[in-house]
């Protein structure tokens, strides 16, 4: 059952133009990791995320971020885990490249332990309907679970900055409002208290941040 029945209400229509994964390189049959190295070097390459790149000046978009990240995926998790939390946060424009790699993963899809040195940190959580979006081959969760979950498990400090670019983000539709009724709806949740504090605090205050 969905945590947040109040969600369906934000269905996002997101675009994704943009999407064509021969826009990012990475290490492979065309270039090997030093090259790619080199040519970011001499500015013809501007890093994405890991080893992934992209032409100079080639603008980028979610679809790009998601598509570099899920380069640095295991290969067993690449189309069975969901991109979430402060990961999906800069995937949409919304803060910091992570330094490790949030998935989620549906409860009761059974998934192999991560690898102390995968980059990667793994969260059985429960998924609504609403709550994925399809970029260019990876899963990533929407703005407004995205921005519910990072309230819930981000400490406050480094989720005010990512609630606010959320939130101010008109593609994104995920106003504080909605954050704030998500949360109100969800049953049984932890951290909800801490997290309502918040976002209502933002609400009272963003004007003046």
């Amino acid at each position: 059952m969905d945590e947040f029945p109040g969600r369906q209400a934000a269905v996002l229509s997101f675009s994704s133009a943009g999407a064509n994964p021969q826009t990012v390189l990475s290490p492979g049959r065309m270039f090997h990791r030093s090259e790619l190295r080199s040519m970011s070097l001499d500015g013809l390459l501007t890093p994405v995320f890991a080893d992934a790149y992209t032409v100079t000046g080639t603008a980028s978009t979610p679809a790009m971020r998601s598509h570099a990240v899920s380069l640095a995926l295991p290969a067993n998790l690449v189309n069975r885990a969901v991109l979430g939390r402060l990961t999906a946060a800069w995937i949409y424009g919304c803060g910091p490249a992570p330094s490790t790699i949030s998935l989620l993963v549906d409860n009761g899809h059974r998934i192999t332990a991560l690898r102390p040195w995968s980059g990667c940190i793994l969260h059985e959580v429960s998924l609504g309907p609403f709550d994925v979006i399809q970029f260019s081959g990876a899963a990533v969760t929407s703005p407004l679970r995205t921005a519910v979950d990072v309230a819930l498990h981000v400490p406050s400090a480094q989720a005010v900055p990512v609630l606010l670019m959320l939130s101010a983000d008109p593609v994104l539709k995920c106003p504080l409002t909605l954050i704030r009724d998500a949360l109100e709806s969800g049953c049984r949740i932890p951290h909800k208290t801490r997290a309502l504090e918040c976002v209502r605090w933002l609400l009272n205050h963003s004007g003046r941040l």
